[in-house]
C-alpha cells in the first residue's frame, strides 16, 4: 500500500537494501527538491537531505539531516496508510499512523522541506460543500 502510493508520488522505484528496507533520498537546492535512490543510509549522513524508508510491513523511517547534523529522526513506525498530495503551490505526504489514526506525520516537499507531526482529519467530498 505504501509502496505503491510513494512509487507513484515520486514517478521512480526506490532501491531495496539487503535489511528489506526501500529507500528514496529527498533533497532541497535552492527552492526545490529533487529525489534520488541510495542503497544505504550511508549515503545521506554526510549530505543535506531527507531519507525515507520503509519495508513491507508498512514500517517507516526517517532521517533528515542538514550540514551533517541531524534535524529529525523516526524510526520504525507502523503507517497505516500514506496520501502524496501535489498541487501546484504545495507538494506534501502525509504518513496516517497506524496506532493513532487520529494522528499523522507530514514530509513537506514543496514550497519548501518541512515536517509536522499532528492530527489527521479525514473530510469526506459531502462535508467540503
Amino acid at each position: 500500500m505504501i509502496h505503491s502510493e510513494l512509487t507513484q508520488f515520486f514517478g521512480q522505484q526506490p532501491v531495496q537494501d539487503g535489511k528489506r528496507y526501500y529507500h528514496f533520498v529527498i533533497k532541497e537546492t535552492k527552492d526545490t527538491y529533487s529525489v534520488d535512490t541510495v542503497l544505504s543510509a550511508d549515503k545521506v549522513t554526510t549530505e543535506n537531505g531527507i531519507l525515507t524508508s520503509y519495508n513491507d510491513e508498512n514500517e517507516l523511517k526517517i532521517l533528515w539531516n542538514k550540514d551533517g547534523r541531524s534535524i529529525m529522526t523516526i524510526k520504525n513506525i507502523q503507517i497505516q496508510r500514506c496520501i502524496g498530495w501535489k498541487e501546484e503551490e504545495e507538494h506534501s505526504i502525509e504518513f496516517i499512523l497506524e496506532r493513532m489514526p487520529s494522528r499523522m506525520i507530514k514530509l513537506q516537499l514543496k514550497p519548501f522541506l518541512a515536517m509536522e507531526f499532528g492530527m489527521y482529519w479525514e473530510v469526506c467530498e459531502d462535508c467540503e460543500e
